[in-house]
């Protein structure tokens, strides 16, 4: 059966790959799904990590998680924070979520610039190859905000590279020359680590690494409902809807492929949720 029924054997004989997307461009429940998935491989004795090759989050909607992170000279999100504590691992952060963007104030509908209609402030970039090496890609024409952007020169004055962009291209440039390289290495660091990598994705992108080629489950979510997929049937859907180097979204992928089970969900009470995920997918397991 695909899916988590495919994961059986230790930490010592096999390595296992599972990737979560969501249905919907927020709140699907990718974040609880991992959470729970997490949460079951460690309670049968694996090592596994979550990995969010990009996340993201804003001054505006998430100012408390940003606040904290950038008093650190640091920037990370909430699905990054859950995917560390769900983890068995060490790693920070910045090796779970190696590119990480934040967004300033949500822009009234108007010409489309750099700073886009939600407010581009920056990118944390974070390359493994080594040591860690945090760079940061700052929009030069950003809206100084009082105390956040007290903040934001927080993280400029402790990182290791800062790169300013005034242009789309200038972004594209900075985006092409690391954001790969810092997925990948921050990938090769999780993998030295861990028997199990549990992918989350971004949105609604079916795919969020290229470099993502062999999977053991993939796993759908969206209100009400978290769709089995086959692995090898998922990645060939992919391809068809353009290739690996182009992130397509899980729309595209429902219309080419049918689900090889559906996994239902009625609403949970926030108190019983984390338990109530972990029931059904511990029951897909011993289906």
């Amino acid at each position: 059966m695909p899916g988590l029924t495919t994961l059986q054997g230790g930490p010592e004989t096999t390595r296992h790959r599972i990737l979560v997307a969501g249905t919907r461009e927020v709140d699907s429940g990718k974040t609880t799904t991992v959470k729970a998935i997490l949460e079951i491989l460690c309670e049968r004795g694996e090592r596994p990590c979550g990995f969010k090759p990009r996340a993201g989050n804003t001054l505006w909607y998430d100012y408390d998680i940003v606040h904290e992170a950038l008093s650190q000279g640091r920037l990370y999100g909430k699905d990054s924070t859950v995917l560390r504590e769900a983890s068995a691992t060490d790693l920070p952060e910045e090796a779970l979520s190696p590119v990480h963007r934040l967004h300033g104030m949500p822009l009234d509908p108007g010409p489309m610039d750099i700073t886009g209609r939600n407010g581009f402030v920056m990118d944390r970039v974070s390359l493994w190859d080594k040591d860690h090496e945090q760079i940061v890609v700052l929009n030069e024409n950003r809206p100084q905000d009082g105390e956040a952007g007290s903040l934001v020169d927080r993280i400029v004055s402790v990182s290791d590279k800062v790169i300013r962009v005034g242009t789309v291209n200038e972004l594209n440039s900075a985006i092409s020359r690391y954001y790969s390289r810092a997925v990948r290495t921050a990938h090769n660091a999780v993998r030295g680590q861990h028997d199990t990598i549990v992918y989350e994705s971004y949105a609604d992108v079916a795919l969020p690494w290229k470099g993502i080629r062999d999977l053991d489950g993939v796993f759908l979510v969206g209100p009400g409902r978290i769709d089995v997929h086959e692995p090898d049937r998922y990645l060939t859907a992919v391809r068809m809807r353009g290739g690996l180097l182009k992130e397509g979204s899980t729309r595209g992928i429902r219309d080419l492929l049918d689900p090889a089970e559906t996994l239902r969900l009625p609403p949970f009470r926030s108190a019983e949720l984390s338990a109530r995920m972990k029931s059904i997918l511990r029951s897909h397991l011993q289906a």
